[in-house]
């Protein structure tokens, strides 16, 4: 399953074009992911991670997903709820349904902080990935119309 943060930073990231293919958007994504991984001293084995949507075995692994996180508004010290949102519009096409389950599961895990921004993120996606197992979710399955 992939995890929340990464799933609507990808979204974000590439601008969910109907005119960009799957092959495109991961193209763009990883080009962004790997900026945040230099950036943040990641290594190729946290990119891959990344990409192959696996919980981040390092902190740099950790601090790439902070950095997709705070690029793209989700987080500012925790779970930005305003920003979520926004995303989850542009991300969904403004389907109702699927930008409230979005508010639901960053609203689930928006108490969640830590000292260092990198854990933060971590505990945050952690949350997310719980949070829509718990209801059965799938992102792949939001993604589609």
């Amino acid at each position: 399953m992939k995890n929340f943060v990464v799933f609507i930073a990808i979204c974000c990231i590439i601008g969910l074009s109907e005119s960009i293919s799957k092959e495109q958007r991961m193209e763009m994504f990883v080009k962004v992911a790997k900026e945040c991984a230099e950036e943040e001293g990641a290594s190729a084995v946290d990119v891959d991670e990344l990409v192959a949507h696996k919980s981040a075995s390092e902190k740099g692994g950790k601090c790439i997903r902070a950095c997709l996180a705070e690029t793209v508004g989700m987080i500012k010290d925790q779970v930005d709820i305003e920003g979520v949102s926004n995303l989850a519009a542009m991300a969904f096409d403004g389907n109702p349904t699927k930008i409230q389950v979005a508010k639901n599961l960053a609203n689930e895990c928006a108490d969640i902080t830590d000292p260092d921004r990198c854990e933060a993120a971590a505990k945050i996606m952690e949350c997310g990935q719980n949070a829509a197992k718990s209801r059965g979710l799938n992102f792949e399955d939001l993604n589609n119309n």
